[in-house]
C-alpha cells in the first residue's frame, strides 16, 4: 500500500505522455507535407497599363437656335409645329408683307424719278459745256450745271440703296430654317405683333444629326488627355456603349470646381439621342509603363 501514491502518479502521466507522442507524430507528418509543396517562379516585366478616367455629364444638341423675326410686323403664318423635321431653307414663319411690298413699289418709282433727273442733268451738262467752249455761257453757269449733275447722281445712288434695303426687308418677312434640324418649340401663333427690338422668339430649332456629350474631369488629369483621346459612352436608354473620342478640350479651368470641360461628338443620324440624356464617359488616355509580376 505504501507504493500506491507512486502508482497513481504514473497512471496520471500516461495519457499526457501518449498525447505528446501523438503531437510529435503529427508535427513530423506536417513537415513532410510542407516539404512536398512545389515552388513556382516568374519574371518581372515592363508592361503598358491604361488607367481609365470616368466622368459624368449629359447630351446636348450640336446647334440650338431660338429664331426671332427679322422685321417688325404682325406674324401672318407659322408653317411648322413641335416635332417637325425641317431642312435648310424651309419656311418657318412669315411677317405680314403688305407694308413691305408697298414700300418697295414706292422706292421703285423714286428710283425711276432719280434716273430721269440724272439723264436730264447729263444732257444739260453736255449742252452747257459745249456752249462754254464757244464762250456763249459763263464758267459760273457751267459750274452750276455741273453741281446739279452731281446732285442728281447722288440722288440716284440713294434711291438705289433705299430700294435694295426695302427689297431685303421684304425678303426678311419670310424666315427659313438656318440648318437641317427639328422644331422643339413653337412660342408664337398667328396674329401676334412683334418687333425686332423685343427679340421674342417664334420657334426653336435644334440640330440633332450630330450631338455632343459634355463632361467635366479634374484639372489634375488634364496632362493625360488630348484631342482625339478614345472614350466609351454609356447613355441612359441605350443598350450598348458608344465609341467616341474627345472633340473639344476646353482651355478654361473652372476656378470653383477645378475641373475642365470636355466635349465628345457622336453621330446621331437616327435621332435616337436626345438633349438632356444622362451620360457616363470612360476616357482612355495614353498608357503608362509599369513594372508588373
Amino acid at each position: 500500500m505504501k507504493h500506491l501514491p507512486l502508482l497513481m502518479i504514473v497512471l496520471f502521466l500516461m495519457p499526457q505522455l501518449a498525447g505528446c507522442s501523438g503531437e510529435a507524430e503529427t508535427s513530423e507528418g506536417h513537415l513532410k507535407e510542407l516539404r512536398a509543396i512545389q515552388i513556382f517562379t516568374t519574371s518581372v516585366r515592363k508592361e503598358a497599363i491604361v488607367d481609365p478616367i470616368v466622368a459624368t455629364g449629359e447630351v446636348i444638341a450640336d446647334k440650338e437656335t431660338r429664331i426671332t423675326p427679322r422685321v417688325d410686323g404682325v406674324i401672318d403664318h407659322v408653317y411648322v409645329k413641335v416635332g417637325d423635321k425641317v431642312q435648310l431653307g424651309q419656311p418657318l414663319f412669315m411677317t405680314r408683307q403688305a407694308d413691305f411690298e408697298n414700300r418697295v413699289m414706292q422706292l421703285e418709282q423714286s428710283l425711276n424719278l432719280a434716273e430721269a433727273e440724272l439723264a436730264q442733268s447729263i444732257r444739260q451738262f453736255k449742252r452747257t459745256k459745249s456752249l462754254r467752249e464757244r464762250d456763249v455761257v459763263s464758267q459760273g453757269r457751267l459750274d452750276q450745271v455741273a453741281t446739279g449733275y452731281n446732285i442728281a447722281r447722288a440722288k440716284l445712288g440713294i434711291a438705289q440703296a433705299n430700294l435694295v434695303q426695302a427689297r431685303q426687308a421684304l425678303m426678311d418677312t419670310l424666315v427659313t430654317a438656318p440648318y437641317d434640324g427639328v422644331v422643339t418649340a413653337r412660342l408664337i401663333d398667328e396674329g401676334k405683333m412683334l418687333t425686332v427690338i423685343t427679340t421674342t422668339p417664334v420657334v426653336e430649332v435644334i440640330k440633332l444629326d450630330i450631338v455632343e456629350v459634355i463632361v467635366r474631369v479634374p484639372a489634375s488629369q488634364l496632362a493625360r488627355l488630348s484631342t482625339g483621346t478614345r472614350a466609351k459612352l454609356d447613355i441612359d436608354g441605350m443598350t450598348r456603349p458608344i465609341e467616341s473620342q474627345i472633340h473639344v478640350l476646353n482651355d478654361r479651368v473652372d476656378s470653383q470646381t477645378r475641373t475642365v470641360e470636355i466635349r465628345l461628338r457622336i453621330d446621331n443620324s437616327d435621332l435616337s439621342l436626345k438633349p438632356g440624356m444622362f451620360a457616363k464617359a470612360t476616357l482612355y488616355p495614353k498608357p503608362r509603363d509599369a513594372i508588373v509580376v
